[in-house]
């Protein structure tokens, strides 16, 4: 006959009958209903006793509870590095050369070390110490980045900054224009 070991508990191994359903040790009530299914010795028919059986079990759960709380400590340490972004709108580049047409969508994330600013549609990003300073420094870089694409004609960009270039001639007006 054959027979699968199962655990070992104050020094006595256990084991199960292949015939029989997996021990499901998540589930101990259902080990208090069932009888004869394993035993300390391969060729015995005696059931083991029942203390026995609930320690396996429960040392077995403790096993799988101790990996599931590291499992939830790493997400945990994780969550903890994901910044927390918040939608914005610029509304204007306080700028007396350039005015935006329309508002702008922009990501604000906040990091222990300070804020980011993205337009992930015009692909520019800023860094600043304070939420102020990373929009002011993204307008800033709005503005260089509207002058810099307008300098250069259509047929030398690649397609990126093509796409870029006719987003910012959309949403960006030079000298009230």
């Amino acid at each position: 006959m054959q027979v699968i070991e199962v655990g070992e508990v104050e020094n006595k191994t256990y084991y199960e009958r292949p015939h029989t359903s997996v021990i499901d040790y998540r589930d101990v009530y259902s080990l208090r209903y069932s009888s004869g299914w394993l035993h300390d010795d391969p060729g015995s028919n005696e059931p083991v006793n029942r203390p026995s059986i609930y320690l396996t079990a429960f040392v077995k759960l403790g096993q799988r509870i101790a990996r599931l709380e590291e499992v939830v400590l790493e997400i945990s340490d994780r969550l903890k590095e994901t910044p927390v972004t918040s939608p914005i709108f610029l509304y204007d580049l306080n700028s007396g050369t350039h005015e935006l047409k329309s508002p702008i969508l922009a990501l604000l994330e906040q990091y222990d070390e300070g804020v980011v600013v993205r337009v992930p549609e015009l692909q520019v990003h800023s860094f600043g110490e304070s939420e102020s300073e990373a929009i002011s420094e993204i307008k800033r870089q709005l503005i260089e980045l509207t002058e810099e694409l307008s300098e250069i004609s259509d047929e030398t960009l690649g397609t990126g900054p093509r796409r870029v270039q006719r987003l910012l001639s959309a949403l960006v007006s030079k000298d009230g224009s």
